[in-house]
C-alpha cells in the first residue's frame, strides 16, 4: 500500500504498469507484490509560444486612461494575442472592469516597478496628462517601448510614434 494513497489498484487483465520515473519503477513491487512494470517516461512537447508581456503602473481612471486599457485588452483578445498583463495600481480589484479580463494580474500599489519593466515587452501609459513620468522614461531607458497618448512634453524626449512608441491617440473608446 501507498502511504498517502492505500492500497494501489491492480487487475489481472493488466498484463504491465508503466512508471514515469525510475523511483517509481523501484518502489512499484514494494507497493504491490508485482514485477510486472516498466519505465516510460511522460512525453515532453516543447512549445515555443510567444507571450506578450505588458506593464502599467498606474491609477484607471479615466484621466489615466483606465477605459483605453480595458480597451486595448479587449482588442489583444480578440485578436488571439497571448498576453499577460500586470497592472500595479492603488484601485481595487474589484472596482475596475479591467480586471475581468483573464490575462491582466493585479498587483496592489507599489514602488518597486523596476523588476516589472524590466520583463516588459510594452509599458501601457494612455494618460490624457501627464508631468513627466517617471516610469515613461524608466521603460525608455531599459529600452521598453510605450504605448500612449501622444503629450507635447513628449518632443522633448524623442519619444516618436513607431520608433520608441505607440501612440493611441486616435482609438474610438466608448465612454
Amino acid at each position: 500500500t501507498h502511504p498517502a494513497m492505500g492500497p494501489l489498484p491492480q487487475d489481472d487483465r493488466i498484463k504491465e504498469y508503466l512508471c514515469i520515473t525510475k523511483e517509481q519503477m523501484d518502489k512499484w513491487p514494494l507497493m504491490t507484490d508485482s514485477t510486472n512494470v516498466r519505465l516510460c517516461r511522460n512525453p515532453l512537447e516543447i512549445k515555443d509560444e510567444d507571450t506578450l508581456v505588458i506593464v502599467s503602473p498606474t491609477r484607471l481612471t479615466k484621466q489615466k486612461g483606465g477605459d483605453l486599457m480595458l480597451q486595448i485588452a479587449n482588442e489583444l483578445d480578440k485578436q488571439g494575442t497571448k498576453f499577460i498583463w500586470f497592472v500595479i495600481t492603488t484601485d481595487e480589484y474589484l472596482d475596475n472592469p479591467i480586471f475581468r479580463n483573464n490575462n491582466v494580474i493585479w498587483i496592489r500599489n507599489r514602488l518597486d516597478v523596476s523588476g516589472f519593466l524590466n520583463i516588459a515587452d510594452w509599458v501601457v501609459l494612455p494618460s490624457e496628462c501627464e508631468g513627466d513620468s517617471y516610469t515613461i522614461k524608466e521603460a525608455l531607458y531599459r529600452g521598453v517601448p510605450i504605448v500612449a497618448r501622444h503629450l507635447k512634453y513628449f518632443d522633448e524626449y524623442d519619444i516618436k510614434d513607431g520608433k520608441n512608441a505607440l501612440f493611441v491617440d486616435d482609438l474610438n473608446v466608448e465612454r
